[in-house]
């Protein structure tokens, strides 16, 4: 999907001012950390959520540090490789890619695993999986992990993906914020979605649905520097990634968790996600989409 110049500067702008509203004036001139994040919520929800981890890399680093997103995965991926960022968070299979292809080096590792689901209305017509033919599914764009294992496990159903009476529509939806709402309007019957990601939803977001099925577990998002960032910036990065202490009281999510070292064997355990990232990042994006 092709990013609105205009719609991505709208969401840096909103999401350097979030990120620099409350830091005072510095002594010295030091140029802002540039973080990208996953756009898997609301850009001002998704800002609000890393605010605690933003206000901690400041004070540990002793610069300012602004957070970014984009429009959706792929435009999240292209700034990766085009190296828009100081670092970025990713979904382990585009970390994985970063690290393999793009020369990105590892700084932490979030949540250790979150769980693929499906959801559905509770008072809908979809019971099981064969339920899903000529029905809509809505995920998140197809670089987002959870909307890839979510697509081969439609494979795997042998539900056909397509506008076909009997095929699965894939409805790419924004945010999940935007796919709970589009499954409470009923304008899809299933959404697939990260355990993880529905911890951090505002409170207005439907929440009228029960699980379908629970896929595998994944990895959770991961934190990846540029090469462009020196060393010493990355080190003392990750170790300021590596102390944050996370709210207790509050859910645990992405934003809000403990920080750890990344397992290669996790990582290595998406090769074949890997695969469809690449093919996907080789291929224009479609026009429209």
């Amino acid at each position: 999907m092709k990013t609105s110049p205009d719609r991505r500067r709208c969401l840096q702008a909103l999401a350097a001012g979030l990120a620099t509203s409350a830091w005072p004036a510095f002594a010295a001139p030091d140029r802002p950390l540039r973080i990208g994040l996953a756009p898997y919520l609301p850009a001002p929800r998704l800002m609000l959520q890393f605010r605690p981890l933003r206000e901690h890399l400041e004070a540990h680093l002793a610069r300012p540090v602004q957070f970014y997103t984009a429009r959706d995965f792929r435009g999240l991926a292209e700034d990766t490789r085009s190296r828009t960022f100081d670092a970025v968070m990713l979904p382990a299979h585009l970390a994985a890619l970063a690290l393999s292809d793009w020369g990105y080096q590892p700084l932490s590792g979030t949540l250790a695993a979150t769980q693929v689901i499906i959801l559905v209305r509770k008072d809908g017509p979809v019971r099981t999986a064969a339920d899903l033919r000529g029905q809509a599914i809505g995920t998140l764009d197809a670089l987002s992990l959870v909307a890839s294992v979510a697509l081969r496990w439609l494979g795997e159903q042998g539900l056909e993906l397509g506008t076909g009476p009997q095929a699965v529509q894939v409805s790419i939806q924004p945010t999940i914020s935007s796919a709970l709402h589009a499954l409470a309007r009923g304008d899809v019957a299933a959404v697939a979605a990260g355990e993880a990601q529905l911890r951090g939803l505002s409170a207005d977001t439907p929440i009228d649905h029960h699980r379908l099925v629970e896929l595998r577990d994944i990895p959770g998002p991961i934190f990846v520097a540029s090469p462009t960032l020196p060393v010493t910036d990355r080190r003392a990065l990750a170790s300021a990634l590596l102390s944050f202490q996370p709210d207790t009281s509050a859910p645990n999510t992405a934003a809000n968790t403990r920080h750890h070292a990344l397992d290669p064997a996790a990582l290595a355990s998406l090769k074949a996600y890997v695969q469809v990232a690449r093919r996907l990042m080789d291929e224009p994006p479609r026009s429209g989409s």
